[in-house]
């Protein structure tokens, strides 16, 4: 073989390689491990109806994760700007801790962070809800898109996301809302009692709203969204919940 064409096709190789390795990890490179920092307070609320706690994964630095979470703070897609939250901050308190010690992995193209250890590190700061943020590549998820999950109190974020995947992700957790997207396979036999942003063809529940519509389609296929497009169904699409979805989250706020 000419040394010029295997010259070219060792560095395609070794390009490929290289290529597939940012691929499959997919996050900013080695975090050093040293000790989690002390919990930093973002902002106390004096009511103190919700503790949020936000924990950093793969971040190489403390100044870029404070950076993320106060975009997600007071963001212009933020808890501050963003209703029914907006109107509610006042009920809100935020707390961060820097971290090399969460423990993370991505399953099914899904990122899913371990409950143990991550409550383990948030038990730092006063905390209803946890927020784990992922550092990764925008480009790289571009080219192989991970999913932001939630589970109970926890919710395991890709930032290379849209910043509203946030609060889609909260009103899973604190909300109990559904997807308003078709997902069939996902939500096979959810109860409509079990989904509250989501009714039957009559759409009785939201009939007293004004600017509400009576869509086919979710969760489920044969179920029914109040609005086209919301924070909920796709939040590229829309920075709002909904007049009703804000309705059913404003009342768990006054809990």
């Amino acid at each position: 073989m000419d040394k010029k064409i295997a010259a070219k096709v060792f560095a395609f190789v070794i390009i490929s390689i290289s290529i597939g390795f940012i691929l499959y990890f997919g996050f900013s490179g080695d975090v050093k491990n040293s000790p989690d920092s002390d919990c930093t307070t973002i902002k106390k609320s004096e009511s103190g109806v919700l503790n949020i706690a936000f924990l950093s994964y793969k971040y190489n630095n403390n100044e870029d994760f404070m950076k993320m979470v106060n975009s997600y703070v007071y963001g212009n897609n933020g808890f501050n700007n963003v209703e029914p939250f907006r109107s509610n901050f006042d009920k809100l308190s935020f707390y961060a801790v820097f971290s090399s010690s969460a423990m993370c992995n991505v399953e099914d193209g899904t990122l899913i962070c371990d409950d143990y250890s991550v409550k383990r590190i948030a038990s730092k700061c006063p905390n209803d809800f946890i927020f784990v943020l992922a550092d990764r590549n925008s480009f790289v998820d571009a080219l192989s898109p991970i999913r932001s999950s939630a589970y109970l109190n926890l919710a395991s974020i890709n930032t290379a996301d849209h910043e509203l995947v946030v609060l889609h992700e909260f009103a899973h957790l604190f909300g109990r809302l559904v997807d308003e997207y078709v997902d069939d396979a996902s939500y096979k036999g959810l109860a409509l009692r079990n989904a509250p942003n989501c009714d039957n063809k009559e759409c009785k529940k939201w009939e007293d709203f004004k600017d509400t519509e009576c869509l086919k389609g979710c969760a489920l296929s044969n179920y029914y969204r109040s609005k086209d497009f919301t924070i909920m169904r796709n939040y590229f699409k829309s920075n709002s919940f909904g007049v009703y979805n804000e309705w059913l989250l404003n009342k768990s706020l006054q809990r």
